[in-house]
């Protein structure tokens, strides 16, 4: 039966430990501020669409008879 060597897959770096737990933080933060980023300019975007929706109808309304 053959051996594998998992060494090349380990490393100190994977190991838990307080500085993982820092990148972790930090990677959650990160991910946090993308999230309102997103959500800032979903609201700016819809918001514009409603503003374009509005002009329309009323470019509508005012071309009837």
């Amino acid at each position: 039966m053959g051996v594998i060597d998992y060494s090349l897959y380990l490393s100190e770096a994977s190991l838990p430990g307080p500085e993982i737990d820092q990148t972790e933080n930090d990677s959650g933060t990160s991910e946090l501020s993308v999230t309102i980023d997103q959500n800032r300019f979903l609201e700016e975007h819809n918001s514009h669409l409603k503003q374009t929706l509005d002009e329309t109808k009323s470019k509508l309304q005012v071309s009837l008879p």
